[in-house]
């Protein structure tokens, strides 16, 4: 009964909130202010940048002189990627790298972030921004190489990973952002730290026990936010929802059968396009810190918002539960 409700105070959030006409949304937007701080010679990495709000984000950074590195997993799209950017933002090439990675793999993970680091020594750099942005919904049992599961390699393990990686390299340092995307779905759901594999789980036809099971990963997501939050005080960490969005990877999405079908087929006549959902990721990147609220803080339209419905408050013996798993396998998956 308790998710029931918490699933129809999110759906009722998304109705008031995250869609283009929402009336919170339309009330926050008319007070954004322009964003034209210079980022020259700051370096900005974002996960998932060569489509949709990732894309759009990176057009944006690069307008403002940040050195943008965009990772993906396909090599050609990334390729089309980089052309768009250097076009829209009218940048030189030089501004824009690609770089392959894909986050469900915990050895690429490792490795891109060693050789990604090197590269950031080498050019006597910093990480200026890492922006934690790929992640998906997968409807059927997958596995990755090391044997798990793959919504969680990606959305959870990949994510730590990364982040850890860089701030155990130094690559995040002082004055350093982490900004991660995550959803509104995570209310629903609290920290859960037992069957991280979906395990007595089942991936059911229209993807409705694979939505929930993503929710799990996405409050994983601003839980460690929190724990990253505390632990590093010199760097800012936060999470961002985007709204709804009518990018290809919201349609591909397996709950977009039911009901989603009917929210997308309207299009941008009603959810916000990927442009101005991208502004979650634009906003932490690149405002003012004395625009930012506290560290740690999960924002809906440059506001913060909060991280709970009723009953889904974490203890700290489960965010050290949930730290002790993903540091385990971050030192077992090494190599």
């Amino acid at each position: 009964m308790a998710n029931l409700v918490r699933t129809a105070l999110c759906g009722l959030d998304g109705v008031l909130k995250y869609m283009k006409y929402s009336p919170c949304y339309l009330l926050a937007k008319r007070n954004f202010k322009p964003i034209t701080t210079d980022l020259s010679q700051k370096s900005i990495l974002i996960t998932g940048g060569n489509s949709g709000i990732g894309l759009e984000a990176a057009v944006k950074l690069a307008k403002l002189g940040a050195n943008v590195h965009i990772a993906c997993r396909n090599e050609s799209r990334g390729s089309a990627a980089i052309d768009e950017i250097v076009a829209r933002a009218n940048v030189s090439k030089e501004k824009v790298q690609m770089h392959m990675l894909d986050v469900s793999e915990c050895k690429d993970v490792h490795k891109f972030a060693t050789d990604f680091s090197k590269m950031l020594d080498d050019n006597n750099e910093k990480l200026y921004c890492l922006v934690n942005n790929a992640g998906g919904i997968i409807n059927e049992r997958r596995k990755n190489s090391h044997g798990y599961e793959m919504n969680f390699a990606t959305n959870t393990l990949g994510m730590y990973i990364l982040t850890k990686s860089l701030l155990s390299s130094n690559a995040l340092s002082t004055g350093s952002r982490v900004v991660s995307t995550t959803s509104s779905s995570m209310m629903i759901v609290p920290c859960v730290t037992e069957d991280l594999y979906f395990e007595k789980g089942t991936f059911d036809k229209n993807g409705i026990n694979a939505y929930a099971f993503a929710c799990t990963q996405k409050r994983h997501q601003v839980v460690l936010t929190d724990v990253w939050a505390a632990q590093y005080p010199d760097i800012y960490f936060c999470t961002g929802h985007p709204g709804y969005c009518n990018t290809k990877a919201a349609k591909d999405t397996p709950f977009y059968t039911v009901p989603g079908e009917f929210i997308y087929n309207l299009g941008t006549s009603a959810i916000r396009s990927p442009e101005d959902s991208s502004d979650c990721i634009f906003f932490a990147a690149a405002a003012d810190e004395s625009e930012l609220a506290a560290s740690g803080t999960y924002y809906t339209d440059r506001k913060p918002a909060a991280k709970h419905y009723f009953g889904t408050q974490e203890t700290d013996a489960d965010r050290q539960k949930l730290v002790a798993i993903l540091d385990e396998i971050y030192e077992s998956t090494k190599e």
